[in-house]
């Protein structure tokens, strides 16, 4: 367990890089998901489609990581 203060490896720093992109997707997820959330009536189309946009983004950018983290996926077990 790190000390409070004490500043991450670089290790652990190369590892929140490569995370970002599926980070930031994730963290689009939660914007489209609020907007719907906060619609006063109801959420318009436009409102939807991001929300959908968002979460193939997500999809995407977690086949990245973990084709990068552990291999391509080729199907084969």
């Amino acid at each position: 367990m790190r000390a409070v203060g004490e500043e991450p490896t670089r290790a652990e720093l190369r590892e929140i890089e490569a995370e970002m992109p599926l980070i930031e997707a994730a963290l689009a997820v939660v914007d489209a998901e609020i907007a719907i959330a906060l619609a006063d009536s109801h959420a318009d189309d436009l409102a939807w489609r991001r929300l959908r946009r968002a979460e193939a983004r997500v999809t995407r950018r977690m086949q990245d990581f973990y084709a990068v983290s552990f291999g391509p996926l080729d199907g084969a077990a």
